[in-house]
């Protein structure tokens, strides 16, 4: 039996720069957003062959609150298939 070799790939990426006003998250002392110095994103990428799928999401974003990835989580286990969706944070 031939192995399929097959390797399909998509990527998106979806401006997510909250509107001027908004509060910024990360500091100590609250304030407000008023210029936007550089858009904001969520990008990913998605890998997919005849045995498994791997999906990459990657937020320009400080601080992500559980209620958030809980609901990203939640939208994953809507689609077909048997996902196991993990969160890996990083700051850099």
């Amino acid at each position: 039996m031939k192995a399929d070799l097959t390797l399909m790939a998509g990527a998106a990426k979806v401006d997510t720069t909250p509107p001027l006003g908004s509060i910024i998250n990360g500091d100590f002392v609250t304030h407000y957003a008023q210029t936007i110095h550089d858009p904001l994103f969520a990008k990913a990428l998605w890998l997919e062959n005849g045995s498994g799928t791997l999906v990459f999401v990657v937020v320009d974003i400080c601080v992500m609150g559980q209620e958030l990835i809980d609901e990203g989580k939640t939208l994953f286990h809507r689609l077909p298939g048997q996902w196991k969706p993990g969160v890996c944070a990083s700051r850099a």
